[in-house]
């Protein structure tokens, strides 16, 4: 069960009808780890490290068993949360932008290239389009990159490309 950014352990009451169990709707909502993912991401986005995670939270007591709260359980549900907030990114359509230029451009992170593409509108407002990583800021990237908008209704024939 989660409660206060960490998993506690509890006795699960069994119900049985018949000869199989019935899930109990009360321990099924507070048995969701969605609430864990999301303290986990907002307190690592607030800087709070992986390390540092567990002295982030408030005293549970001596009685509650925790799990959830090591180095590594809370690095996996960032990098869970991030790149599934980053697929629905890379997913959501563009054809409601007014796009009347497109840049590209690489920044190497440690041993990757990411390359991104940013559009701006014709208010001048910059729109973050894309991301994509690479061995290098080459043209398989920048082409799988542009691929990717295209997929997603970035009009090929705006002012931005004429």
């Amino acid at each position: 069960m989660v409660l206060g950014g960490k998993r506690i352990t509890v006795k699960r009451p069994r119900v049985r009808s018949g000869t199989h169990e019935v899930a109990l709707p009360t321990y099924e909502h507070f048995k969701d780890s969605d609430p864990l993912t999301k303290r986990v991401l907002e307190q690592v986005l607030l800087g709070v490290s992986a390390r540092r995670y567990h002295s982030s939270l408030e005293g549970n007591g001596s009685c509650l068993r925790v799990r959830g709260t090591s180095k590594s359980a809370v690095s996996r549900r960032f990098v869970m949360a991030t790149a599934e907030r980053i697929a629905e990114w890379m997913a959501r359509p563009l054809d409601g932008l007014d796009i009347v230029a497109l840049f590209m451009d690489g920044i190497r992170v440690g041993d990757h290239m990411v390359v991104a593409a940013i559009g701006v509108d014709s208010d001048g407002c910059k729109h973050a389009l894309g991301i994509w990583e690479g061995a290098t800021e080459n043209s398989a990237v920048c082409q799988v990159l542009i691929d990717n908008l295209l997929s997603r209704d970035f009009p090929p024939t705006s002012r931005c490309c004429s």
